[in-house]
C-alpha cells in the first residue's frame, strides 16, 4: 500500500479569502476538489493530509477518517501539492517514479515529492514548519532526482 500525503504550501495565501478557512485541496475547479481530483487515482492508497494548525479541527471533520498532520514515517511517501490537478498522465509519471527518491517541480514550485522512508520524518517536519518552496526544493534536491 503507498502512502500519500497531500500538503499545503505558502502559496495558499494567493487563494485568500477563499482558503482562509479551508485547505486549498479542498477548493472545487469544474466539478471537483483538488483533493477529490486526487483521491480519484490514489483512492487504494493511504492517504494522509497536511494543513495549517487552525484548520487542523475543520478538515479533521471534513476528512474524517484520514489522518491529519501525521505521515505513516514507517514506509515511504509520495507528497503531493494540495494545489496539483492530478491528470492520468501526471498520475501515470508519478507511478513510474516510486522506486527512488525524486522531485517534481513546475517554475519553481513543488508539484509532488516521493520519499523514501528514511526521508518522511524530514519532509513532515519541513512542511508543520511552513517552509517555502525554495526551501523544499534547495533541502531536497540533495536527496532527489529533480525534474522540472
Amino acid at each position: 500500500m503507498h502512502n500519500i500525503c497531500i500538503f499545503e504550501d505558502e502559496l495558499v495565501e494567493n487563494f485568500y479569502p477563499l482558503t482562509y478557512m479551508r485547505p486549498v485541496y479542498d477548493l472545487v475547479i469544474g466539478f471537483n476538489s483538488f483533493y477529490d481530483k486526487c483521491f480519484r487515482y490514489f483512492d487504494y492508497a493511504n492517504i494522509s493530509l497536511q494543513c495549517r494548525d487552525r484548520l487542523k479541527g475543520i478538515v479533521k471533520n471534513k476528512f474524517s477518517g484520514l489522518s491529519i498532520n501525521q505521515v505513516n514515517s514507517g514506509s515511504a511517501c509520495l507528497f503531493v501539492n494540495g494545489r496539483t490537478v492530478m491528470t492520468q498522465e501526471l498520475y501515470d509519471y508519478l507511478v513510474s517514479k516510486l522506486d527512488q527518491n525524486f522531485l517534481l517541480t513546475h517554475q519553481g514550485q513543488v508539484v509532488a515529492c516521493y520519499l523514501e522512508r528514511d526521508y518522511v520524518d524530514k519532509m513532515e517536519g519541513m512542511l508543520m514548519d511552513g517552509v517555502s518552496n525554495n526551501v523544499l526544493i534547495k533541502q531536497l534536491s540533495h536527496i532527489c532526482t529533480v525534474k522540472e
